[in-house]
């Protein structure tokens, strides 16, 4: 399944946040609520050969929130898909496997001066037999704020996790801010030591640009036992 999404964002006159744009496409739904935008599921997934993108656009002065109503589990492919896999080479660049990727999620946000977004969604899960990419670029204007979160569980409960890559390229003011890759599951070596996850079961990272005058307080997505979650 081929999806995009998107969303343009202003600040109206009387400082209220104005959608210029809010097109969705299934299983890429967008609900605007008091509490910011919402990504609703359409339908399960990402699965094996979705590709899916959602683009968002932070007009100057504007302050976008974007949240999902639930964590994204990515499912395995057709026995096909899978079989193709193996003898395949690591998981060392997103961009190497970005046309083999079986599923893959892009999101791409543009910032303008003063704008601020905070992308909070609920934790990706990597499910037995999954190969997912997610591919994630921010663009920021000098004067711009960002909270960036992105985590991962590798695998439901009882189960061995299947294969996760995510990437975020940021940029700020025209120039690379960071440039960032994880990858977990099998393909990926090393991903269980102790240098990369060790033994938790979910991994998560958080990116604060500029001054966004928020707690990061509840900013992540699941609780989890203690000991279970790793930050980088």
């Amino acid at each position: 399944m081929r999806a995009g999404a998107r969303a343009v964002v202003e600040a109206g006159s009387d400082g209220a946040l104005c959608y210029r744009v809010l097109r969705s496409a299934a299983p890429l739904l967008l609900r605007p609520t008091a509490d910011g935008l919402h990504l609703v599921g359409g339908a399960a997934g990402p699965l094996g050969g979705d590709d899916l993108s959602l683009d968002l656009e932070v007009g100057s002065g504007a302050a976008l929130v974007v949240r999902t109503v639930a964590a994204s589990v990515a499912l395995r492919g057709s026995p096909d898909q899978r079989a193709s896999r193996q003898g395949s080479s690591e998981l060392r660049h997103v961009d190497a496997i970005f046309e083999q990727c079986h599923s893959r999620f892009t999101v791409s946000a543009r910032l303008g001066p003063g704008a601020s977004l905070r992308w909070l969604p609920e934790p990706g899960v990597a499910a037995a037999g999954c190969w997912h990419v997610t591919l994630s670029r921010l663009d920021l204007a000098a004067s711009a704020t960002a909270v960036w979160r992105d985590e991962v569980v590798m695998g439901r409960d009882g189960e061995q996790p299947g294969a996760w890559s995510s990437s975020l390229s940021a940029d700020l003011a025209g120039n690379p801010l960071l440039r960032h890759c994880l990858s977990v599951g099998p393909g990926s070596p090393a991903w269980d030591g102790p240098a990369v996850v060790g033994r938790a079961r979910a991994v998560g990272s958080i990116l604060v640009v500029g001054s966004p005058g928020v707690s990061l307080e509840g900013t992540s997505g699941g609780q989890l036992p203690s000991g279970h979650m790793a930050r980088e």
